[in-house]
């Protein structure tokens, strides 16, 4: 059980559970706090500073048209089964095409307690504050970055000492009609 504040100034979140990163979107409306220990990413609304939505890192079988299209990547599971039934512990994040996407590593899946096995890296919307694809890492995964044209997000692997590069492309703009 986490220990509420002492001082009547500070706000407590009950889903904030070993905070690990933070990142405000560009344009300073909305604070993402990952929570490792808590499963979440809590959204606060910066002109108000109170919760706007916390986001829950856990996957069940009605969730697999997240992991749609991420097979190719040919990390092994051994004999696991169902790999993407699972709750993440979110650790790092990286926003991505002018803040539209917020990028988070999973530390490890919950089937996982050793974190030998190939993590995840979860893709949220930063307008719906919603969670759209989920896409496998390698093992512990830890930082992450996306460069700056968006066309690429790193993510390092202190599992097995790899860095993977994923192609990101940026999305289609909409284009008004002349």
């Amino acid at each position: 059980m986490m220990s509420k504040p002492g001082n009547p100034a500070d706000h407590y979140e009950p889903d904030i559970n070993s905070p690990k990163s933070a990142h405000f979107l560009p344009d300073g409306s909305k604070l993402y706090i990952e929570s490792l220990e808590g499963g979440h990413t809590v959204v606060i609304d910066v002109p108000t500073w109170t919760r706007k939505t916390s986001i829950e890192h856990e996957f069940t079988r009605a969730d697999s048209a997240r992991f749609a299209g991420t097979e190719v990547f040919d990390y092994k599971f051994g004999k696991r089964s169902n790999v993407n039934v699972f709750r993440g512990k979110p650790v790092e994040s990286a926003l991505s095409h002018e803040g539209k996407y917020l990028w988070v590593t999973y530390y490890r899946r919950s089937f996982d307690a050793n974190a030998q096995l190939p993590s995840a890296v979860a893709l949220i919307d930063t307008r719906t504050d919603s969670i759209l694809r989920v896409f496998p890492t390698g093992p512990l995964p830890k930082m992450i970055a996306s460069s700056p044209d968006g066309k690429w997000l790193a993510v390092t692997h202190w599992g097995d000492n790899t860095v993977a590069v994923m192609d990101i492309p940026p999305p289609p703009r909409i284009r008004s009609a002349t």
